[in-house]
């Protein structure tokens, strides 16, 4: 009976772990992924689909847009047009996920839907 209780306790713990961490492509990796072939272009498993970037906020220009730049490698960057409100906290400098999609040109440019501000504790 123990044994049964500790193995729901296991599987509990990883389910929740697992459901609950949060899986995000950097920016750096996104750029070189786009610019790894010749001639550059965003890799289809990119495309039309929802995805989450990490990177810090570089520059906040008119009002809904913004660039968001590798962590590591502040040269890699893309470009960000928020569709909705920006978050409490969202300024320049902070580290931010951004949810959203790609455009399907060059330059990198992503149609974000939604942004989380990471809280300085965890950085």
């Amino acid at each position: 009976m123990v044994l049964l209780v500790v193995a729901v306790a296991f599987v509990i713990v990883f389910w929740g772990w697992s459901s609950t961490g949060r899986d995000f492509l950097g920016v750096g990796t996104l750029v070189d992924d786009t610019y790894a072939v010749d001639p550059p272009a965003i890799p289809s498993k990119y495309l039309a689909r929802t995805i989450e970037v990490q990177g810090n906020v570089a520059d906040w220009y008119s009002g809904a847009n913004f660039t968001l730049v590798d962590k590591a490698d502040p040269s890699k960057s893309i470009a960000v047009h928020m569709l909705g409100a920006f978050p409490e906290g969202f300024e320049i400098g902070k580290t931010v996920v951004v949810k959203g999609t790609l455009d399907s040109t060059l330059p990198l440019t992503m149609q974000a839907t939604e942004i989380t501000v990471g809280c300085a504790s965890k950085y």
